[in-house]
């Protein structure tokens, strides 16, 4: 998934993940690309994400935003996810989770 759940409220990508969690092997894994703020190479890079996260709130459908990672990560575990790899600063700004059931 890239960039993707960051579309939704924390609570739809609670259900969206579920769903791929429940329809997964145990031992599976599945690979998010997400950008988060708190994950940026730099200060500014983070401020320009927060900003980004803003415009997607208020202006696209209300729920978007840029998470940071440790609110997602905590939202994956909930769910049953372990995070086996994080790789941070793909390309300009993301981070791939690699997670598994």
């Amino acid at each position: 998934m890239s960039q993707f759940l960051d579309c939704f409220s924390s609570e739809q990508i609670e259900e969206i993940l579920t769903m791929v969690y429940n329809a997964m092997d145990d031992g599976a894994m599945v690979a998010i690309n997400e950008v988060f703020g708190d994950r940026q190479s730099n200060d500014i890079a983070g401020l320009v994400i927060e900003a980004n996260s803003l415009y997607f709130t208020v202006m696209a459908n209300g729920v978007s935003r840029f998470y940071h990672s440790d609110v997602f990560i905590r939202l994956v575990e909930k769910i049953g996810f372990k995070v086996h790899r994080m790789v941070e600063h793909v390309g300009l700004a993301h981070t791939l989770l690699i997670l598994t059931k």
